[in-house]
């Protein structure tokens, strides 16, 4: 009778729509308080265990199981006994009409009138149990709806200290529930798991197990503890008989279990969830299916459970779209099946929800596009990122792409323009600027421009994040000086890298770079200085013999006195004498006679020549030494002995 009299009564003053609702709604039916939705902070974690809010409108609500999410108060067993006095119908009925005016007007989100209600209908039962924590729930709940969460907290606060003794287990349930609820909301991770966890045991009230275990999950997820969410979700689906709010916890266990790496049990669990008579909860189930399998290995079977959902796919940001949609691209994408890639990538591009997730499809699909040897595509693909998305953070990385692949395509000096516009570019990295100074230097070589490739280099220097890199490109520099005839500075920048990086990989060759700069510019005594740094500094190098081989024939070219020359052949000849290597031996006697007889030292002459007679008869450079040696004879006027090698040598 007095549900007749409030409906009467709600039908009169609630405006048509509740009304209309308030006809089809079930009697007994609490509304949910507002769910709080655990949303992670980085990368992938946040992409998998971030769930839709459920915004709970009460038509909805009325068909949906009952605690499905762990923000969602259960309605009461039944409904409140109200303890009525002759002297108190009247009061009883006005703190039913006011209950129920409350539950309508949480029920269209109208929280604040709802707080009306349920404080008339909160002063009306006093302190009688267990109305009393009904209407300090319902109050509460009101006002988390509003996100007053520190005065929800003191209304429960104040309901402990008033209540005169509470005895009704599913009302103290409901006001623990709340009491932890708050505090997650709060971030108050140790008070709210304090208040929840008695709730997830298997003697507490049982229409709030499965929703505390969801929250206790949500509570160890915040913090990511992975195996704890594991093991509570697991406790209770091995000890409760399967239910429809299993799906929540089924859910956030797959996710569990994909953050931690165990991608058999997300498939082997996800199996063995049903087809659930919900159409959208099939389709986020599909979504876990693509991912997990994705990562378990069985991309056909990912790629089948896709094709099946594909004609569901938004053509609108929608964020569990783009995480099972990007990973499927790029698992495609890395084993090669840049075809399939290339069909999924447009629609990771479809549902990405950020700029980021944008220009990320967007530099995969060129990558595709490019292994697919569509180069004209790929560059219009780069080229509408640096358009669209001016500012981006990526911007640096597309440009470095865009300008590698007009290098590629030969527009050398478009390239060399797009690495200078990144190479000049603060907001790039050190290692990017430096790789960009480097790519124009060589496009600008490619293209003819020598001396601005020189200048590119030297400008990589300052860039370059070790010694190796560094001398690099100071090295390179002064191969193209060289390449562009200008020797003296192609010697110079030689130097510097020997000077300044002498220990680095380049070292060496520099210095013996710049020795042979200085011998081809006939500056023999700087030459043969720099092949004997050579050989001071690279005792042990595999080209220590021809270093110093080439500092004997520098200082017979640069001899300037006879004694000059004959220091010159000393050193010629020590060398001959302690190389294994026949061929530079028979090099240095032959540059050791030049340069004694250049000192008029004959006798010494002929000694070297005769070296290589005796000591490398099967070489092809005797004929050579004997030619020689006849002519000195001749000239000392030896004529018995040029005859003799003359004969010899016919």
């Amino acid at each position: 009778m007095h549900y007749i009299t409030g409906l009467f009564l709600a039908m009169i003053i609630l405006p048509d729509k509740a009304q209309s609702r308030l006809n089809d709604w079930p009697a007994g039916k609490s509304f949910p308080d507002y769910i709080g939705v655990f949303v992670m902070t980085t990368g992938m974690r946040r992409a998998l265990w971030a769930l839709p809010a459920l915004h709970m409108a009460v038509a909805l609500w009325a068909q949906a199981p009952t605690g499905n999410t762990a923000g969602t108060a259960p309605p009461p067993a039944e409904e409140p006994t109200f303890f009525q006095f002759e002297e108190g119908a009247a009061a009883a009925e006005g703190a039913q009409v006011s209950r129920s005016r409350g539950i309508h007007a949480m029920a269209e989100g109208v929280y604040t009138v709802a707080k009306s209600f349920f404080e008339s209908y909160r002063e009306s039962v006093g302190t009688r149990e267990p109305d009393f924590a009904d209407a300090s729930a319902y109050l509460a709940e009101a006002l988390v709806g509003m996100e007053k969460l520190d005065e929800a907290e003191a209304v429960l606060l104040d309901h402990g200290r008033r209540s005169p003794g509470l005895r009704d287990r599913e009302q103290q349930a409901r006001l623990a529930y709340l009491r932890a609820q708050i505090c997650f909301k709060q971030g108050r991770v140790a008070d709210s798991q304090k208040w929840i966890e008695p709730l997830t045991r298997a003697d507490a009230v049982e229409s709030y197990q499965c929703r505390a275990v969801i929250l206790l999950m949500d509570l160890h997820a915040r913090q990511e503890a992975w195996t704890e969410v594991i093991r509570v979700g697991v406790d209770y689906l091995v000890r409760r008989p399967a239910g429809a709010d299993d799906y929540e916890i089924q859910k956030r266990l797959v996710n569990a279990y994909l953050l931690t790496g165990r991608y058999g049990p997300a498939v082997a669990l996800l199996g063995n969830i049903g087809r659930l008579d919900d159409p959208a909860r099939d389709l986020a189930l599909d979504l876990l299916r693509i991912v997990a399998m994705v990562k378990h290995g069985d991309l056909p079977g990912a790629r089948e459970v896709f094709q099946a959902i594909q004609s569901r796919c938004p053509t609108t940001a929608d964020n569990d779209w783009w995480l099972t949609l990007n990973q499927l691209a790029v698992a495609e994408k890395s084993v090669g099946n840049h075809e399939e890639a290339l069909k999924i990538f447009p629609l990771v591009l479809q549902v990405a929800t950020t700029t980021e997730q944008k220009v990320q499809a967007l530099l995969q699909l060129a990558d595709v596009q490019l292994a697919l040897q569509r180069v004209t595509l790929a560059r219009d693909t780069l080229e509408g990122i640096r358009k669209s998305y001016p500012n981006c953070p990526e911007l640096p990385t597309v440009t470095m792409r865009l300008a590698q692949l007009q290098h590629e395509m030969g527009n050398y000096l478009t390239a060399a323009e797009l690495f200078a516009e990144l190479a000049n570019n603060a907001k790039a990295t050190p290692e990017m600027r430096y790789q960009a100074w480097i790519g124009r230097a060589r496009s600008l070589v490619l293209a003819g421009q020598l001396d601005l490739a020189i200048d590119a280099y030297l400008a990589g220097e300052q860039f370059g994040g070790n010694e190796e890199e560094q001398s690099q490109s100071l090295f390179w520099a002064a191969v193209t000086a060289n390449d562009a005839k200008r020797f003296e500075q192609a010697e110079g920048l030689y130097r510097k890298v020997a000077e300044r990086y002498g220990k680095s990989a380049l070292g060496p060759e520099a210095r013996l770079r710049q020795a042979s700069v200085l011998f081809g510019l006939a500056r023999y005594v700087e030459a043969a200085k720099a092949y004997e740094q050579f050989t001071f500094d690279y005792p042990n190098h595999e080209q220590l013999e021809t270093a110093q081989l080439q500092r004997g024939i520098a200082m017979r070219m640069g001899a300037r006195t006879p004694q000059d020359a004959l220091l010159a052949a000393a050193t010629l000849a020590d060398f001959a004498r302690t190389s294994k290597n026949e061929t530079k031996a028979v090099a240095a006697y032959l540059e050791a006679f030049q340069a004694a007889r250049a000192a008029g030292a004959y006798d010494q002459a002929v000694a070297y020549l005769t070296a290589v007679i005796n000591g490398y008869p099967g070489t092809d450079s005797v004929a050579l030494a004997l030619y020689h040696r006849v002519l000195t004879h001749f000239h000392q006027k030896h004529n018995e002995e040029a005859l003799r090698d003359a004969a010899s040598f016919f």
